[in-house]
């Protein structure tokens, strides 16, 4: 995995009311990280697309992109989220 960018625009793909997506919004507002939010509403199924499914095939929110590279709710929980100590 490359460092995490901070001047690339990331997509954070999640729901609004999750708490684990509360907390990846929170990591990139508070360390000035850009990033773009796509609300992803899980009760309608939109975690269960074909699209949604190819970027993370255990269907959960919260998902980062960060330069082409997908970084899926599980990574975030497992200590391997690499947007809470960014590289300058």
């Amino acid at each position: 995995m490359q460092p995490f960018s901070l001047h690339v625009p990331h997509r954070v793909f999640g729901m609004a009311t999750s708490g684990n997506c509360h907390k990846v919004k929170l990591a990139c507002d508070i360390l000035r990280i850009p990033y773009r939010w796509h609300e992803t509403d899980i009760m309608k199924g939109e975690s269960r697309t074909p699209e949604y499914l190819r970027m993370n095939p255990n269907g959960r929110v919260p998902v980062l992109e960060d330069d082409g590279e997908m970084i899926a709710h599980a990574e975030m929980s497992g200590g391997k989220a690499p947007f809470i100590l960014p590289t300058r």
